[in-house]
């Protein structure tokens, strides 16, 4: 099994190369990208033991990550409760990720199609990328097992928004969008890969996810320049303010109190009899 013990490459591994508002050329970046995706690449159905049972007494992600970190109902919960809240909230996430991969992935298989990419090295990233983002959303389905969570699902609605993904062209919206999410969630994966307060698999996963995501980033952040610059003025000035609503929208859905049962808010609510577990959720700031 491989493991990943380099805590400072690590922790600045997803900083991304862009620099500015220039970038290099999108073949030669697409070259640069494969060579990295060829001499490291990890496979989750290997590269984290799966077998190994959980630690007792450690979290599954980090606590000042939770939703209820810094809340007087933090304070009042146990250790036991505490870690059960990291358990399921990170079931949630994870299952939102799956969504999240899913899309994107369709999102890049338009994009190699009407571009008859695979004839190019940017072509061929694109499809790097969507076998990579499959082996995440296994990882992903695998850690949700091991946790003993039943996998979150969503309305029909939001079900229906993922089957439409792949007819949303990858533009500067979209690929702004999917930056927005993506780093987001980076953020908090860094803290939680690094802390030893977390399952290890959980960090092992964690671990894997940055690293390779590091590539993505970089892809669609010097896309998104790219297809700006192109586009002019106009588009410059817009797309950051189109994209704040969905953004919002779209980030919340990672974490739905109605949505964590046994162990997630309902029964914390109901121990402490707070009928509005989210009140208390907007106490704090997630700092993401």
């Amino acid at each position: 099994m491989t493991t990943i013990d380099q805590p400072r490459a690590l922790h600045e591994a997803g900083a991304s190369s862009v620099r500015g508002k220039s970038v290099g050329d999108r073949e030669k970046t697409a070259q640069r990208l494969l060579r990295s995706a060829a001499e490291r690449a990890y496979d989750g159905e290997v590269d984290i033991d799966w077998d190994a049972p959980p630690v007792p007494g450690l979290y599954w992600a980090t606590p000042r990550r939770t939703s209820l970190y810094g809340t007087k109902l933090w304070d009042k919960l146990t250790q036991e409760q505490r870690i059960e809240l990291t358990r399921h909230e990170l079931g949630s996430i994870l299952s939102f990720g799956i969504y999240v991969e899913t899309g994107l992935s369709a999102m890049l298989w338009r994009q190699v199609v009407e571009q008859n990419g695979g004839a190019t090295d940017h072509g061929r990233y694109a499809l790097t990328e969507v076998s990579e983002e499959a082996r995440h959303s296994t990882m992903f389905g695998r850690l949700v097992n091991k946790m003993g969570v039943e996998p979150y699902t969503y309305p029909k609605f939001a079900t229906r928004v993922i089957r439409l993904l792949g007819l949303v062209p990858l533009g500067p919206s979209g690929l702004g969008g999917l930056l927005l999410v993506e780093e987001v969630l980076d953020r908090a994966q860094r803290e939680t890969m690094m802390d030893e307060t977390v399952q290890p698999h959980a960090r092992q996963l964690m671990k894997i996810h940055v690293l390779e995501e590091a590539r993505h980033i970089t892809y669609a952040r010097e896309e998104l320049v790219r297809q700006i610059a192109e586009r002019g003025a106009g588009i410059q000035r817009d797309s950051p303010r189109d994209l704040r609503p969905g953004g919002d929208r779209y980030l919340s859905g990672a974490l739905q109190p109605e949505g964590l049962p046994c162990g997630g808010y309902p029964p914390v609510a109901r121990i402490f009899r707070l009928p509005d577990i989210a009140s208390l959720s907007r106490e704090r700031d997630l700092g993401f």
